[in-house]
């Protein structure tokens, strides 16, 4: 994800060379299909004297759902975006901050106070 942010954003007007940071909530979550079969057996035995024992027993087997050799992927859910921390060569001009900060906060879908734009040592 840093990498397509550094690509985009580097071809902003006066940007320079750029370099993303991103500090996201977790890792994601995925969940994958499964093929559950539950499986319940009934029992009567009758004893002596009339007596009869009853026992059930209930089994439940859950497999991973696989298709083409690989999970079935039912949702996939994207880390939360804390934060941003974008340096780059024009990140010092003004101009060029607001438009780093203004397309990172859109491509990220996260508010601009999330975004710090800082100048790269030695940028302009």
């Amino acid at each position: 994800m840093a990498g397509e942010l550094e690509a985009i954003l580097s071809e902003i007007n006066g940007a320079g060379k750029v370099e993303v940071s991103l500090s996201l909530s977790s890792d994601g979550h995925k969940t994958f299909a499964s093929n559950r079969r539950d499986e319940k057996r009934e029992t009567e035995e009758s004893q002596a004297r009339g007596i009869k024992k009853n026992s059930s027993e209930e089994s439940r087997v859950e497999d991973l759902a696989v298709s083409s050799g690989a999970p079935v992927l039912v949702e996939e859910r994207f880390p939360e975006v804390l934060g941003v921390l974008v340096v780059a060569d024009g990140g010092g001009r003004a101009e060029v901050k607001e438009r780093l900060t203004d397309a990172t906060a859109t491509l990220l879908n996260i508010s601009p106070h999330r975004v710090r734009v800082m100048p790269r040592k030695g940028g302009e």
